[in-house]
């Protein structure tokens, strides 16, 4: 089955845009329960690759959510 992939969220962060991507297989995100977001700044650099965002349920990633991910990576 074929990844798809579309930005849900983009955000500033210190001044630095966070475009959130959302990863999912099949027809639709809903009918795929291992759905991901991957975080991408604005040169397209993959911020979390090899380390998906899995969806918990709880929808897009708040940008609290990733401000708090992006300085623990620093």
């Amino acid at each position: 089955m074929k990844l798809h992939q579309e930005t849900v969220a983009t955000y500033t962060i210190n001044e630095q845009r966070i475009d959130v991507d959302l990863c999912w297989k099949g027809d639709n995100p809903e009918q795929d329960g291992d759905k991901f977001y991957d975080l991408y700044d604005k040169e397209g650099t993959h911020l979390n690759e090899g380390d998906p965002w899995h969806d918990d349920g709880d929808g897009v990633p708040t940008i609290e959510l990733i401000t708090e991910y992006i300085k623990e990576e620093e």
